[in-house]
């Protein structure tokens, strides 16, 4: 699950998800922003010993960044742009730690998925909002779990 497009995909679609609360503006900024910091963020060279932090930066703010999702609805409008930049910084850590810039520039168009998400919420039904937002935070959860604990099959010389 730390590998290929998967994570970049995710953490985009999730912060389209959280920015379908927030206002118009803060919506549309929020995508800016989120492309902003991925893209300045892909350009810093990242060593490898820095994996599991970036993976686990980019887990954990994507399930505080679909938690916002839960919050009173004034929240998102307030955390819309702090959440996608800090959202962005992560995808950017991640695609330049595993030279995916060209799959970080397929991905960052999901943050544009609020605009559907605003639809849904208009229509009364933003509790499917919700759900998405449920399995994006179970997915990160056993994503990062997962990726902390120790396996018998994945120490490199069951492998061989």
């Amino acid at each position: 699950m730390n590998g290929g497009i998967l994570p970049l995909l995710l953490i985009c679609a999730t912060i389209g998800l959280a920015l379908s609360l927030a206002g118009q503006r803060q919506a549309w900024i929020g995508a800016g922003a989120v492309a902003a910091a991925a893209l300045l963020t892909s350009l810093i060279p990242i060593a490898e010993s820095g994996s599991g932090i970036a993976f686990a930066g980019l887990w954990i703010s994507m399930i505080v960044t679909a938690a916002m999702v839960y919050l009173p609805r004034d929240w998102p409008t307030h955390w819309a742009i702090p959440v996608a930049v800090i959202g962005g910084g992560w995808a950017g850590a991640v695609a330049s730690l595993s030279e995916m810039r060209w799959a970080l520039v397929l991905a960052l168009p999901l943050s544009l998925l609020f605009m559907l998400g605003r639809l849904i919420i208009s229509r009364g039904y933003g509790v499917a909002v919700k759900v998405a937002a449920s399995w994006m935070i179970a997915i990160s959860s056993l994503s990062l779990f997962v990726s902390m604990m120790p396996h018998p099959g994945y120490v490199p010389d069951h492998m061989e």
